[in-house]
């Protein structure tokens, strides 16, 4: 089974509209580096949903993106490309986190709308909101 959180990383760190403002600020689990400072940022929670199953190679996990910015408004902003990003996927594929794979997102949408707030630890800025995402992994090149 594929690796839900690494496979957003690498299909968020692939668009266009979104490296320019994170770079490479993407983290998963176990979260954002303690020596991080306030900047764009986006943190990947989950799968928090249920697989198909083990002889099934599709997936249908939620994942909860959290995106971070300087100020409430950035945050937002940076939610807002992210949520284009995933919303006009088009059946993208590229390098799975499996090897010798390709994964395909087929489709994503919002379970929730944004919900802003502010971290309790360090007061940064965040919006975040919960996806429900369909999954393939490929076992020959696409």
């Amino acid at each position: 089974m594929m690796d839900i959180v690494a496979a957003m990383r690498l299909y968020l760190l692939g668009e266009a509209a979104v490296t320019p403002l994170v770079g490479t600020r993407i983290y998963g689990p176990p979260g954002i580096p303690e020596d991080q400072t306030l900047q764009a940022m986006i943190r990947i929670d989950g799968p928090t949903g249920p697989g198909r199953g083990m002889y099934i190679p599709l997936n249908e996990p939620w994942v909860q993106l959290t995106c971070y910015g300087v100020t409430d408004l950035a945050a937002m902003q940076l939610y807002g490309v992210v949520s284009d990003a995933l919303c006009r996927q088009g059946l993208k594929t590229f390098a799975s986190v499996t090897a010798g794979k390709r994964a395909i997102l087929y489709s994503a949408w919002e379970l929730m709308a944004p919900f802003p707030g502010h971290d309790i630890d360090t007061n940064w800025p965040f919006v975040f909101g919960r996806w429900a995402t369909i999954w393939y992994e490929h076992e020959y090149p696409i």
